[in-house]
């Protein structure tokens, strides 16, 4: 009898060490890790097996996205529950869950099963999507319209640099803000509650010709008082 509790114990123990020895890392959205903006309206979910054994495949997976960590940490996919899907697939995973919002926040986790035993859920990634029509922008567009003093207008036109600066104040208390910006060239952003705490964002917006003009999306948490764009 002694035995046989010794020996279950030792089954116990080797099946707990086995489970404990797979597991789920890099979750991507698109290839990026945590990505802010992204303007796909499906996109594709990728994750890495972490194994100490060897010879391990993945035989399915179960995919939880949620509106909110708290939902996540639940386990109520209230925005796509893939249920358990019988594949070994783990890159490039087309999302079919419900439509996406545009500006609204992601959170997800996935765990999978293997020739070697199950696994535990991820640790959560997220991703927030951007802004996916022209209708969706609420702003207007800071520019130039006419030529500056110096500026050539012929067909091999040179332009002066634009150096444009938007300052506004912030009414309310807010814990986390998210900034879109559209331009060409190079867009600083500058969050201040007072002198002596400043945060600053240096972006550079890759451009190709005078059609291209590329969006970047940043998540600003406790901002609070005033917003600098340059």
């Amino acid at each position: 009898m002694n035995k046989r509790i010794v020996s279950f114990f030792f089954l116990l123990l080797f099946a707990g060490s086995l489970y404990a020895a797979i597991g789920i890392t890099d979750l991507r959205t698109e290839q990026l890790k945590n990505p802010a903006g992204i303007d796909v309206r499906q996109p594709r979910l990728s994750w890495r097996i972490e194994s100490d054994e060897q010879n391990v495949i993945q035989t399915a997976y179960h995919i939880l996205i949620a509106s909110s960590p708290e939902l996540l940490e639940q386990g109520k996919g209230d925005i796509w529950d893939s249920g358990k899907i019988e594949s070994d697939a783990s890159q490039w995973i087309t999302y079919q869950g419900k439509t996406l919002k545009c500006n609204a926040s992601y959170y997800w986790k996935v765990k999978i099963d293997t020739n070697k035993g199950a696994t535990n859920w991820s640790a959560p990634a997220f991703w927030t999507t951007g802004l996916f029509n022209e209708a969706d922008w609420q702003g207007q567009w800071i520019g130039l319209d006419r030529a500056a003093p110096g500026d050539s207008e012929t067909q091999w036109s040179r332009l002066a640099a634009r150096y444009l600066r938007k300052e506004f104040a912030v009414k309310k208390s807010v814990k986390r803000a998210t900034v879109h910006i559209a331009g060409m060239g190079c867009t600083s952003c500058l969050s201040t509650d007072n002198a002596s705490a400043i945060k600053y964002w240096h972006l550079l917006l890759p451009t190709t010709g005078k059609q291209f003009c590329t969006t970047h999306t940043m998540l600003l948490h406790c901002f609070k008082q005033k917003m600098l764009l340059e």
